[in-house]
């Protein structure tokens, strides 16, 4: 869901891009802390930040920097601190 988000916001479709950003949240959301889980709400946090919602970009990419943290990931917590 995270990567289908990535392709439509490649593709300049905002609408797709939030909605499998959304879904794959919600499917992980409940889940342990992951790789998955953490690039999902790092991906929410780019998407966000990309259209002028600083608040949740935020909200988003300080829960992607928990789970970095937490698994020692490199990736995750880059991509969470430029978005």
């Amino acid at each position: 869901m995270r990567f289908l988000s990535r392709l439509y916001w490649v593709d300049g479709n905002r609408k797709q891009a939030e909605k499998f950003a959304t879904k794959a949240i919600e499917l992980l959301e409940d889940k342990p802390d992951s790789k998955t889980k953490g690039l999902a709400y790092s991906n929410m946090a780019q998407l966000t930040m990309i259209y002028n919602q600083f608040p949740e970009s935020i909200y988003w990419g300080k829960k992607a920097m928990v789970i970095a943290e937490a698994l020692n990931d490199e990736d995750i917590l880059s991509h969470a601190l430029n978005s």
